[in-house]
């Protein structure tokens, strides 16, 4: 069976707006970048623009699954800057590459992301790729039973513990399947916010970020999803 469809989630959308507002000059805020006079010693590639990384550090990004750490403060004009610069460069920009944290998607976060997305301003919740199951998660098995199968007593009515078996086993075959953004690895830029995300504006289709420390020194092979994170490192 194929693959339900990701809905993409990220921040993108909203900066486009931000960055509308602003009017940058790009040498004023990136002036070795724009001259070119900026080199990278350990060069990542994208379209127009190469990131300078840390060998065996580096994550490509793309900007479905970017995110910022919340209350980040985006300026307009640097961010317009970033996005023009880039677009209007006579040569391939080069930037230093931003840190970041990376988590693969599992129950938890889509959870987390059904109840508030609407406040972290990204595009749209994280999903299971199925409505009833976005909402049981949202909502958590007693809520959702309440207000769904409300005729049921769960005291009294085999039925309702069967349709609780019948969504923790849909959840539980979505997550083994990679349904929806199961599976899928999520990126929070920390630091180089105006960098990345002005990249992504300007029609990069990925940058890439170095893991932070702090997440990469606690790797451990052993557990799956720190492997499968570090097959990911460049």
């Amino acid at each position: 069976m194929p693959k339900k469809r990701r809905k993409n989630p990220g921040h993108l959308h909203y900066l486009e707006d931000v960055a509308d507002q602003g009017f940058g000059d790009f040498e004023e805020h990136y002036p070795a970048s724009a001259s070119g006079k900026k080199k990278a010693r350990d060069p990542y590639h994208g379209r127009n623009v190469v990131w300078d990384g840390v060998e065996g550090r580096m994550l490509r990004v793309s900007p479905n699954y970017a995110t910022h750490i919340s209350g980040n403060i985006f300026y307009p004009d640097k961010l317009a800057s970033v996005r023009d610069g880039i677009v209007e460069s006579d040569h391939k920009v080069v930037f230093d590459a931003p840190y970041g944290t990376a988590s693969r998607v599992g129950r938890d976060d889509i959870a987390e992301s059904q109840q508030y997305w609407e406040d972290e301003g990204i595009d749209s919740p994280l999903s299971t790729g199925d409505e009833e199951l976005d909402e049981y998660l949202k909502l958590g098995p007693e809520e959702f039973m309440d207000t769904h199968f409300n005729y049921l007593d769960p005291d009294e009515d085999e039925e309702y513990a069967e349709e609780l078996d019948r969504l923790e086993s849909e959840v539980a075959e979505a997550e083994a399947s990679g349904d929806g953004d199961f599976g899928a690895w999520t990126f929070d830029i920390r630091d180089g916010n105006h960098r990345a995300f002005g990249s992504f504006l300007a029609g990069e289709p990925h940058i890439y970020m170095i893991l932070e420390d702090n997440q990469f020194q606690y790797l451990d092979p052993s557990v799956e999803e720190d492997a499968e994170l570090l097959d990911m490192l460049e």
